[in-house]
């Protein structure tokens, strides 16, 4: 991918690995994320992923720099080495920036995905 970031991201995460009882790791992953979102400036505008203009700064620019906030909780659980479902949500808090533009409103999304992993060798 090519292009430049015109976000700051700030993240926190947690993520637990519960232990089985013989003090190896167990095969479930769990992941709690949060992250705030601001524009690199309040004189830039907002972009899509394929680089087009969603929001366009006004002349003497935003009056804030806050996109808005994130919190994701996820899970991995691996079947047998070879088979891994993994599992979240997310939710985006709309900020200042998109409010004030009318793109204020809140999104959720939710995934579900199985991965078959193999060895290939010689």
């Amino acid at each position: 991918m090519f292009g430049f970031q015109n976000i700051k991201q700030d993240r926190l995460n947690l993520q637990l690995a519960p232990r089985s009882g013989h003090g190896e790791s167990s095969d479930l992953l769990v992941l709690f994320e949060g992250g705030s979102l601001h524009a690199a400036t309040t004189h830039d505008g907002i972009y899509s992923d394929a680089g087009a203009s969603l929001i366009t700064a006004p002349s003497g620019g935003f009056k804030s720099d806050d996109i808005g906030s994130e919190f994701d909780a996820s899970a991995k659980y691996i079947f047998h080495r070879s088979l891994v479902t993994n599992i979240g949500v997310g939710h985006f808090f709309a900020g200042e920036l998109m409010t004030s533009e009318k793109h204020g409103a809140p999104l959720t999304y939710a995934y579900l995905g199985f991965t078959d992993r193999f060895k290939v060798e010689h």
